[in-house]
């Protein structure tokens, strides 16, 4: 994907290592253009940019986060498979698609999931904190770093702010999760803003990879599931079957489509504001080609592990899953490893 963002000029360059963008993108810049031109898809160079459009692109529009109709059509619109599905989504899932995918051109969506206890009989809550983060003006850094800022696509260059969304959701029989829009709350983070700490300890706006944490293992080849109602094109966003597809790896999702069952497992102790139960990350600039990479962080009560982490990597369309551990104590605390020692 990061190929859009550069000049054919690049595959003469000879670009610095960067961790984020693989040192085959200059070469791989030229077959880029010459399979686009025998698709007959025009390329058009900066430099044929006027202007005023190139003024506009650093001038984005604001805009307020809003949520999206889940599903597109109303949920009159669904089939009795349909409503199955619906009604066990689960939460996260559910938050991922109110509020829909971010428009920037690399993003970061993280949703972390905390369980709650308003002290009342069938009083309990969960509550989804999401935030999108733009994720571009840092990419364009790293670029205009590597490449130049003459080969660099200025429009990458936005200052759109980062959207935060609070929600509520009410699990009651037969269903998962019920939206509590009333508790909704939506906001916006300045891009240039200091960023709060996501996975790993890293900046919610910096640029990396969970590789560069330490390693997963039992590395699988997956097929990721979407909605029944995405089959007419409404709603067939990787960033909603990636979030499925990780409840699934982490067994709070039994089944498929119509048939799942949201199973909540044991709540682990020590969940505040700090520590969520879950935080799931995605994001969507991994490698050179339309690659995502999302991971399930969830605490666990154990002396020796931290969080197990289930991780979902695609790459033109094929799917990978493996599993690891944070390691709560001892050589390489913190780090995401195949086993604690």
């Amino acid at each position: 994907m990061l190929l859009c963002f550069l000049l054919l000029s690049c595959g003469s360059q000879n670009p610095q290592s960067n961790p984020q963008v693989s040192g085959q993108i200059a070469d791989q810049a030229s077959d880029q253009s010459e399979e686009a031109s025998a698709e007959g898809t025009p390329i058009r160079l900066i430099s044929e940019q006027t202007a005023d459009e190139q003024a506009a692109s650093k001038q984005a529009e604001f805009h307020q986060p809003a949520l999206q109709s889940v599903p597109p059509e109303g949920i009159d619109s669904l089939s009795e498979s349909e409503l199955s599905y619906f009604q066990q989504m689960g939460p996260l899932e559910y938050a991922a698609r109110l509020g829909g995918v971010p428009d920037q051109e690399a993003w970061r969506v993280r949703l972390r999931l905390y369980p709650q206890d308003i002290g009342e009989p069938d009083g309990f809550t969960y509550q989804v904190k999401m935030e999108h983060f733009n994720l571009s003006p840092t990419l364009y850094d790293e670029l205009v770093s590597s490449y130049g800022a003459e080969n660099v696509e200025p429009s990458l260059n936005n200052s759109d702010p980062h959207e935060t969304f609070q929600l509520t959701f009410f699990p009651i029989m037969g269903i998962a999760a019920d939206f509590l829009a009333e508790e909704t709350q939506l906001g916006q983070l300045p891009v240039d803003s200091p960023a709060p700490i996501c996975a790993f300890g890293t900046s919610c706006s910096a640029l990396y990879v969970p590789s560069e944490f330490g390693q997963s293992a039992n590395s699988l080849g997956i097929t990721l599931e979407s909605a029944p109602w995405a089959s007419n094109g409404a709603d067939s966003e990787v960033l909603h079957d990636l979030v499925r597809s990780l409840a699934k790896q982490a067994g709070w999702l039994e089944g498929d489509g119509a048939q799942s069952q949201w199973r909540q497992p044991e709540m682990p102790e020590g969940i505040s504001d700090e520590r969520p139960w879950v935080e799931v990350q995605v994001d969507n600039y991994i490698g050179n080609g339309d690659g995502y990479s999302a991971q399930w962080i969830e605490r666990v009560s154990d002396d020796s592990i931290r969080a197990v982490v289930h991780q979902v990597t695609t790459v033109r369309g094929s799917a990978m899953a493996s599993e690891g551990v944070i390691c709560n104590r001892g050589e390489g605390a913190g780090e995401l490893r195949e086993i604690c020692p």
